[in-house]
């Protein structure tokens, strides 16, 4: 019996997760495989089907955990994003200069350390 490749409207996996897979599989970089987990962990949570009745209770209560921390860390960088601006705008405010004059002197003490 001749059996024939499954087609994508057949796989239990999206084909963007199973690319992740692969670049995970194929990466020999510890940092790189890390952030590619985390695109594999998002990608997952999103293809999950919250009323699937057959899959277990710990299955849901572990996808619902991830949901919980994705948003508490999207709630904790807003905050410190807000923090950032709020101490940027003082500092510039307080040295009376704006960050379009600050930037390319970044630039050129980072080129001149180069």
């Amino acid at each position: 019996m001749i059996m024939s490749k499954p087609q994508p409207e057949d796989l239990p996996f999206s084909i963007e997760l199973l690319e992740l897979y692969q670049e995970f599989q194929q990466t020999p970089s510890r940092e790189v495989r890390n952030e590619i987990a985390k695109q594999m962990a998002a990608a997952f949570a999103s293809e999950r089907d919250s009323t699937d009745g057959s899959a277990s209770e710990e299955y849901h209560e572990f996808f619902e955990s991830y949901e919980k921390a994705a948003l508490k860390y999207d709630q904790q960088a807003t905050r410190l994003s807000r923090l950032a601006l709020n101490l940027i705008s003082g500092y510039l405010t307080q040295n009376e200069i704006t960050v379009e004059e600050l930037i390319p002197a970044i630039s050129v003490v980072d080129s001149v350390a180069n």
